[in-house]
């Protein structure tokens, strides 16, 4: 199972960031990087352990994302946000599966067990498809423009 790859591509709409500066928007941009240091860091293992670990911290940090966000980029982090929600409103369980996939190791029985009790949630990780369908573009643009970054897909 690839939830390393599904998750880090759905949680971050596959934008890789490159740098980040900028005056007026400082902590907008700031809290960008940091979530893309974030993403790159559950990306680059393949653990899914790790993945449900991180995902109360990326979850909080793209509501952060969203309250200090410019008015030009505001709705688009505001879809992210919703299409997060469901995660978000489970963090506990998020933590309960991380310990459980950290303690099943590769065991095969285990991990089955883990995700045929954890259902529900699992299936509420296929609704973030949706964050790939997000016009990001105002996003992009705005961050290239404003704040020095560099987006790419």
């Amino acid at each position: 199972m690839k939830m390393r790859a599904l998750t880090a591509t759905a949680l971050f709409g596959g934008l890789t960031l490159a740098a980040c500066g900028g005056d007026s928007s400082a902590g907008f941009c700031d809290t960008v990087k940091t979530m893309e240091a974030k993403m790159e860091s559950v990306d680059a293992v393949d653990d899914p352990a790790a993945v449900f670990a991180a995902l109360p911290e990326i979850i909080d940090g793209f509501t952060k994302l969203e309250s200090s966000a410019p008015a030009e980029v505001k709705a688009e982090l505001t879809k992210m946000v919703t299409a997060l929600k469901p995660l978000a409103d489970n963090k506990a369980e998020l933590a309960e599966i991380a310990t459980a996939l950290k303690d099943a190791g590769t065991d095969e029985t285990k991990l089955a067990a883990i995700f045929s009790e954890h259902t529900d949630l699992i299936e509420k990780m296929s609704a973030l498809e949706e964050m790939d369908s997000i016009d990001d573009t105002v996003f992009k643009t705005y961050a290239k423009d404003e704040c020095g970054i560099t987006l790419e897909s």
